[in-house]
């Protein structure tokens, strides 16, 4: 725990901010407490974690729609369509993110 964690809290509750337990439940608008991976009391990226040697990412890429097919019944992301016209389509998943703030 951080020594200033209560009292920031409380500040941006004063001012309207909500506290979230879950930042993952389906509303995140509010306050909320990142996770990180630790290991040998270091921060451990997820570029370290994790085999990234297959993921392919777009930055600064403007998405206008995902690409939605019918597979076996359930409605899987495959790819997204892309603000030039352009279309990417995914080999495993599609993880849109707009950043974080």
């Amino acid at each position: 725990m951080y020594p200033l964690k209560n009292e920031l809290r409380a500040a941006w509750e004063k001012v309207g901010v909500q506290y979230i337990e879950d930042y993952n439940n389906g509303s995140p608008l509010g306050l909320a407490e990142m996770v990180e991976n630790w290991r040998d009391g270091k921060r451990q990226f997820a570029r370290d974690a994790y085999d990234l040697s297959g993921v392919h990412i777009l930055l600064s890429t403007l998405v206008e729609s995902l690409i939605i097919e019918d597979l076996n019944g359930q409605k899987i992301a495959t790819g997204v369509n892309l603000s030039d016209s352009s279309k990417f389509f995914a080999a495993e998943e599609v993880i849109v993110s707009a950043g974080v703030f």
